[in-house]
C-alpha cells in the first residue's frame, strides 16, 4: 500500500467579482501551480478546473453547492495554497481551512519555500504538515 502523499487545495480567484465573468489569467495561474505540485510528487486539488463545468452547463451547480464541495476537499487536504488576488470565495475557503487547523500559504513561490523548510520535498509521503512556519492569517 502506498504512503499518503501531501494533499494541497488550491484556492484563488475564478471570476472578476461578477460571479460568471471568469478571470482566465488567475485560472491559468492556478492550473500552472497544479502542474508544478503534481511534478513535485504532491496531490493537488484545483477547483479552477471546474470552470469547464460552467462552460458545458452554465449555472448547473450553484455557488453554495460549489462552496460545500470545496469545504469537503479542504477537509481532505493537508494545506491550502492561496493564489493571490481578490476573491471573496477564496477568502472564505482560507478562513475555513484555518478554522480546521490547516496551514494556508499565499503564492506558489512562498508555498515552495514553505515546503522546502518543512523538509518534505525530500520525502513527500507524510500524514500532514505540522510546522508552525506558516502565518495563521490570510494576507
Amino acid at each position: 500500500m502506498c504512503e499518503r502523499r501531501l494533499r494541497v487545495y488550491i484556492a484563488g480567484p475564478m471570476t472578476n467579482g461578477t460571479g460568471r465573468n471568469f478571470n482566465m489569467e488567475k485560472i491559468h495561474e492556478a492550473i500552472d501551480a497544479y502542474f508544478v505540485l503534481i511534478d513535485g510528487g504532491l496531490v493537488p486539488h484545483c477547483p479552477q478546473l471546474t470552470v469547464f463545468c460552467e462552460f458545458m452547463k452554465p449555472n448547473r451547480i450553484s455557488y453554495e453547492q460549489w462552496m460545500k464541495l470545496d469545504a469537503a476537499y479542504i477537509d481532505d487536504s493537508d494545506v491550502v495554497l492561496r493564489i493571490p488576488g481578490p476573491s471573496a470565495g477564496a477568502d472564505k475557503e482560507c478562513k475555513y481551512a484555518l478554522s480546521r487547523g490547516k496551514p494556508v500559504v499565499v503564492g506558489l513561490d512562498n508555498f515552495l519555500c514553505w515546503y522546502d523548510s518543512t523538509g518534505m520535498r525530500q520525502h513527500p509521503f507524510v500524514e500532514a504538515p505540522n510546522e508552525t512556519t506558516v502565518a495563521n492569517s490570510v494576507t
